[in-house]
């Protein structure tokens, strides 16, 4: 089932006829209504009733407005989400410090992070240079910061 198909029956239910909805989605008319009936005869069912002016679902037509409503919805909260991430302003980021950096440092950042990237989810880890070096090995922090001294 092509999700464009079902992109164009949302608009000719949303703007009440054909020739409107042809106008939204930027395609002729006949073109649009050959994209439903290639819709139903995929189905296998009428979506439309075309008896009126004003265009009405069939009870399957109904059905399949619901889920590509839902599924419309989905796409957009999906490329939200992906600009979101590709912009780094989402995820999460583990940090080790030592505890002289922690006891400068720690307060502040998080401040700024909350402030600026509230999406992304902080975890701090505390420890010495060493056991910060090991953790950074094992991949279970993706940064730190220690004191120069070793």
């Amino acid at each position: 089932m092509d999700f464009q198909k079902l992109k164009h029956l949302l608009a000719v239910v949303e703007h009440g006829t054909f020739s409107r909805a042809a106008d939204k989605v930027n395609l002729s008319q006949p073109a649009l209504s050959r994209s439903i009936q290639a819709l139903e005869a995929e189905l296998g069912l009428p979506l439309l009733d075309r008896g009126t002016r004003q265009v009405r679902l069939t009870p399957y037509g109904a059905c399949v407005a619901e889920r590509a409503r839902r599924m419309r919805y989905e796409e957009a909260e999906l490329r939200r989400e992906l600009k979101t991430l590709a912009g780094g302003e989402s995820g999460a980021l583990s940090i080790g410090l030592s505890p002289t950096p922690a006891s400068l440092l720690l307060t502040p950042f998080l401040a700024h992070m909350a402030t600026h990237y509230p999406q992304v989810r902080v975890a701090a880890e505390l420890g010495t240079t060493a056991a910060l070096v090991d953790l950074l090995r094992a991949e279970r922090i993706d940064a730190m910061v220690c004191d120069a001294r070793m």
